[in-house]
């Protein structure tokens, strides 16, 4: 992925740039700055837990109640696939596991991930992104 953003960002001719990501798109931030530091000018990562620090505590509660961190840890397409199969049932599952109480919330990160999703069932085409 990290990789797959330095492409992006060289094709938007962004040849230096501040990053920020969070949660996930923290680690694939990390990961990019780790990977290109002539690239990523600066860094910021929020909501982030060490990874090696939190398999280490991974108990079978743990890999029951955040099952995502598993099916994202899997080599692709494997997670992808999955994830574009029913993109609806699986957010709103991990959204409602995560955040029982936070209905307005959920319907935000709802829509908001089901756009991602829905995109990653498709190449990145410049096209699309310049033609608005």
């Amino acid at each position: 992925m990290a990789l797959d953003m330095v492409k992006v960002m060289r094709l938007l001719v962004f040849d230096r740039f501040a990053l920020a990501g969070h949660d996930r798109g923290g680690r694939v931030a990390y990961r990019m700055a780790l990977d290109h530091p002539v690239i990523v000018e600066k860094l910021a990562v929020l909501d982030i837990l060490p990874t090696k620090t939190m398999w280490d505590r991974a108990d079978s509660r743990f890999t029951l109640a955040f099952w995502p961190w598993s099916l994202l840890a899997q080599p692709e397409p494997l997670p992808e696939r999955l994830l574009s199969a029913d993109p609806i049932i699986i957010v709103d599952d991990a959204l409602n596991n995560w955040a029982p109480n936070q209905l307005s919330f959920r319907k935000m990160c709802v829509s908001a991930t089901l756009v991602t999703l829905g995109s990653c069932a498709y190449p990145f085409d410049m096209r699309r992104v310049r033609s608005g």
